[in-house]
């Protein structure tokens, strides 16, 4: 894969999927400006002054949305339209699997940059493994109290690593060929939070089980966890939609962009295992 001459903007390049990108793009031999409020490349979508020093002379822009916003759109296509006048050819969106192309928010910034923009995709990832980690409100509850607490019942979820997910950005972003497509990212099963339960159980020697709560009680642990009160009820209510069997789907994605399988949910938690022996 030949290296670009310009450097890749990776947005969020300290969250959970962008320090992972941005460690794959380095280990590639891959310029990156690592950008972020706290980072060594300031940026803050609040701030459109931040912009232009980001995307100038930049050959592709990893778009991760502001965190917690319930209207992304906005400052979102500022950024798109700087970037192009500003030369940048290549954009990757970070979106979701439960967003659509014109969906309000993350789903009109993918129809923008599908229509409007040179070289595109859009990454659409399933539920991250990764939240089952303290730090995730999720994860401080199961660390704390040994559930997960849901309120999806027998929902399945075909659970996906972060790094499977930053292995598939990676590609989009310096592969010759642009994708021009989106992608939904999944991992390779669709499980219960029965099965998850029992897979931590099994791994870590605890005994963990899935508490089965209301959409209320989900709202009231995302409160106390601080997530923005006007993002949580649409948080929330994604729960809703894996109940009623939303996000069953598994997608050959990370296997046909990277060209190996993706992790399982197992092999992820027996790798790291010690995360949730700590936490007990």
């Amino acid at each position: 894969m030949p290296t670009p001459q310009l450097p890749v903007a990776v947005i969020g390049a300290t969250g959970t999927v962008g320090s992972r990108l941005t460690r794959q793009l380095h280990g590639r031999g891959v310029p990156v400006r690592a950008a972020s409020r706290s980072g060594t490349h300031h940026f803050d979508w609040t701030d459109d002054a931040t912009f232009r020093p980001l995307v100038e002379g930049a050959s592709a822009v990893y778009l991760l949305p502001p965190v917690g916003s319930a209207a992304p759109a906005d400052p979102m296509g500022r950024l798109v339209r700087v970037a192009l006048e500003s030369g940048v050819r290549r954009f990757v969106l970070q979106s979701a699997s439960v967003i659509d192309r014109g969906d309000p928010g993350l789903g009109e910034v993918h129809d923008l940059i599908a229509s409007e923009t040179p070289e595109w995709a859009v990454i659409r990832p399933s539920w991250f493994m990764q939240n089952l980690e303290p730090g995730h409100y999720l994860g401080d509850h199961l660390a704390a109290h040994d559930s997960l607490p849901t309120s999806v019942d027998d929902g399945r979820v075909a659970f996906v690593d972060a790094e499977d997910i930053a292995a598939v950005a990676a590609h989009a972003l310096v592969d010759t060929t642009a994708h021009q497509a989106e992608h939904l990212v999944t991992g390779p099963e669709a499980l219960t939070y029965d099965d998850v339960a029992a897979a931590l159980s099994d791994v870590t020697g605890r005994t963990i089980v899935h508490e089965r709560v209301t959409v209320d009680r989900v709202e009231q642990l995302m409160l106390a966890a601080g997530m923005p009160s006007d993002f949580v009820p649409f948080l929330a209510g994604l729960e809703n939609h894996l109940r009623v069997g939303g996000e069953g789907t598994v997608s050959d994605a990370v296997a046909t962009v990277t060209g190996r399988p993706a992790r399982s949910l197992r092999e992820y938690l027996t790798a790291n295992a010690a995360i949730w022996r700590r936490a007990a």
